[in-house]
């Protein structure tokens, strides 16, 4: 399989064809935020905070769907995208209710890890309070309905039934009901294929 070139913050790197650019760019140590990403989860860009610029697209694209192109550049921190990924941790902000449960007996979340990172704030008077009771189990697959597994599948979507997959959300996370029309289909999925070059 022949290699492409592209360019990634100015650095110049190599890929293989039917990558993506968040794997390429992962496979040259650059790190590009993601939380929906998972290897046994098929890309959909649900979470948003994998977007990136490209030079001669318009608009920003997720960098976990958008496969390599030879002589591709990728921007992967610019100001707009900061902006952009601070919005959207504001948004999940919203809804967000740590239960506690584990706060002694693991390190900070992927989700709490990007949203110091982008100093991302809930607007004022929301994460006071969870939404729907949260279930403490810290195993919710053990029965019953967890509302981290919930946030778990709006954000990501269904887990594959053969290998029984998740995408291990936030710990305590409360966003909706499973029974949700709205949790049975990842929160954001591309009406059309990205701009391509013009």
């Amino acid at each position: 399989m022949t290699a492409v070139q592209l360019t990634i913050n100015e650095q110049t790197i190599e890929a293989f064809p039917g990558q993506t650019v968040l794997q390429a760019a992962r496979s040259h140590g650059l790190i590009i935020p993601t939380l929906c990403d998972h290897p046994d989860l098929t890309p959909v860009g649900s979470c948003r905070l994998c977007v990136v610029e490209v030079d001669g697209w318009r608009g920003e694209v997720t960098a976990c769907t958008q496969p390599v192109r030879a002589g591709m550049v990728v921007r992967t921190q610019t100001p707009a995208l900061e902006r952009s990924r601070r919005m959207v941790l504001e948004l999940l902000l919203r809804h967000y209710h740590d239960a506690g449960y584990a706060a002694n007996d693991r390190m900070e979340t992927e989700f709490e890890h990007w949203v110091r990172q982008y100093q991302a704030q809930p607007p004022a008077g929301f994460g006071l309070e969870a939404r729907y009771p949260i279930d403490s189990d810290p195993n919710p697959s053990s029965g019953g309905t967890s509302t981290s597994a919930s946030c778990a599948h709006a954000v990501c979507g269904p887990a594959p039934k053969s290998r029984g997959a998740s995408c291990g959300g936030s710990a305590g996370v409360a966003l909706r009901p499973r029974s949700s029309p709205v949790a049975t289909r990842p929160c954001w999925r591309p009406a059309v294929s990205p701009a391509a070059p013009a």
